[in-house]
């Protein structure tokens, strides 16, 4: 015997219930709904709708009444594989969920403004968890009276000996210091240390990013050289290494004014897959003499501490397509 409802419904929902209950097992199988949500449509589908919709099925079950619910629910399971199909195909990027991630900190770095051959001096206290960063930041800006076609960005030096250029230089100093540190984590490293008389060897494991390919370096050479943020460093690596990038990823750079304020951003972005921005924003600077905690120089009197944010901000598809 047919099943009959447990309640009469209007025509109209019934029509709407037996749409619903495929779509909520297609959404299921997608993984964009719970699996207990795609059994649940089902079963209230099952439950409230006249098999009338369907009079084959229900001249069928009527011979067969036994086979009534696995026949529904085989239907059902066939519709909802149907619909993911189709949303699979027809609006992938309408239906893919993306996770957003924002996150930030602030970097203080001290600058000597008396001394125009080391304007970052160096950190003289060897407890300084920070000392390894600054002696970084120290040497990267070493390349003295560079060819103007280097594209270096010591040719923006004249920057360091104003109190509106420093800003700027700091802000362009640490996206490349950025840039080179995510270009080396991919690559494995090995060596040793030599600090307070003591040798430490040095192996880092390389980060290997999901779908990764190697890539040529010539562009983002050309645009670090026409927006003048090379160093030796850099365009060492660049010329001798490619890119460790996942499958069809963009890097570019870019600044812009944000409330009177510049922005520097390097971008890394696979259309479909990721976004990721990270942005640096001079924010200001302390009177003379004021230090980063820890930072020790005896030329503190003459040192200004310029702060600059330091934003990450990310958009990911939720999509294992090619591997990713």
């Amino acid at each position: 015997m047919v099943p009959s409802p447990a309640r009469e419904l209007p025509l109209w929902l019934k029509i709407l219930l037996n749409i619903c209950g495929p779509l909520g097992v297609g959404l299921a199988l997608l993984g964009y709904l719970n699996a207990w949500l795609g059994i649940l449509f089902l079963i209230g589908t099952t439950r409230y709708v006249s098999w009338e919709l369907y009079p084959g099925a229900a001249a069928f079950v009527k011979r067969r009444p036994r086979l009534s619910l696995p026949i529904f629910l085989s239907v059902g399971l066939a519709m909802g594989l149907c619909a993911w199909f189709l949303l699979l195909r027809i609006s992938p990027q309408i239906i893919t969920p993306t996770i957003t991630k924002n996150g930030g900190f602030t970097i203080l770095i001290p600058i000597d403004t008396a001394n125009r051959n080391m304007p970052i001096p160096l950190d003289e206290n060897p407890e300084d968890p920070h000392s390894k960063f600054y002696r970084a930041l120290t040497f990267s800006i070493t390349d003295r009276h560079p060819d103007k076609a280097s594209g270096y960005l010591m040719l923006e030096e004249d920057q360091l000996l104003s109190d509106d250029g420093r800003p700027k230089f700091l802000g362009k100093l640490i996206l490349m210091y950025t840039f080179e540190s995510v270009f080396t984590m991919t690559r494995e490293s090995y060596g040793v240390e030599l600090s307070r008389g003591k040798v430490t060897p040095i192996e880092n494991k390389a980060v290997i990013p999901p779908d990764v390919v190697s890539s040529p370096t010539n562009h983002v050479i050309a645009d670090l050289s026409k927006r003048h943020l090379l160093n030796g460093s850099i365009e060492s690596l660049l010329k001798n290494f490619p890119l460790h990038m996942p499958k069809g990823t963009n890097v570019t750079f870019s600044e812009h004014l944000e409330r009177e304020s510049a922005v520097y951003i390097m971008r890394m972005e696979r259309p479909g897959f990721f976004r990721f921005d990270l942005s640096v924003r001079p924010i200001g600077s302390s009177n003379q003499g004021v230090l980063p905690n820890k930072f020790q120089t005896q030329a503190a009197k003459t040192v200004k501490t310029y702060d600059l944010i330091v934003a990450m901000d990310s958009v990911i598809q939720a999509t294992s397509a090619d591997g990713f």
